[in-house]
């Protein structure tokens, strides 16, 4: 499995400030998590914000099991970012997007089901893609498509291997909040 852990933890820290911004606005607040994974990220936002309602969701069983065992306080259900008509204050998908196909019809269904959208995208080019949807926008794409509806756009960069015996690469991670229709 990739991802999980300090990965998690570092894509999750970067988006802290906006949910900070929010619970100066709303004293409760549903959060959803679509793709997530062994649940480190709703984790840290549940640890954060404890007064919130905060769910994770995953399509991959294994991981909500995990999920389940890791963080027994917090609900985890197997569920399709693909699919869902789950409404929430504020709906996060990190690094799960450039995974399905259609991700732009997927972001417009997600904005009607929220006030919030909170997304991160990978740098991606159409020549590099590997593992993610063949139909993956590149993120200069994807960003050009969220740029009407973006509250904030930011890029970071995060250092990452996907095994040990392979060298740290920088991969480029591109934040969009956006306005949800809800």
């Amino acid at each position: 499995m990739a991802g999980g852990g300090i990965q998690s933890l570092v894509f999750y820290y970067h988006t802290l400030f906006y949910y900070h911004t929010l619970s100066d606005l709303y004293s409760s607040i549903t959060v959803h998590d679509y793709g997530c994974g062994m649940g480190d990220g709703i984790a840290l936002i549940q640890a954060a914000f404890p007064k919130w309602l905060c769910f994770g969701f995953d399509v991959d069983g294994e991981r909500v099991y995990c999920a389940r065992n890791r963080w027994p306080t917090i609900p985890f259900e197997v569920a399709d970012v693909i699919t869902t008509e789950r409404e929430a204050d504020v709906i996060m998908s990190i690094h799960t997007l450039e995974h399905v196909p259609n991700a732009l019809s997927v972001v417009s269904r997600l904005r009607s089901l929220c006030k919030y959208l909170v997304i991160v995208y990978p740098d991606l080019t159409h020549e590099a893609r590997g593992g993610h949807s063949l139909e993956a926008l590149s993120s200069a794409e994807f960003g050009t498509a969220m740029t009407p509806h973006a509250i904030h756009q930011s890029h970071y960069v995060t250092a990452r291997r996907y095994s040990h015996d392979e060298p740290l690469m920088l991969e480029g991670n591109n934040l969009f909040v956006l306005r949800g229709e809800r």
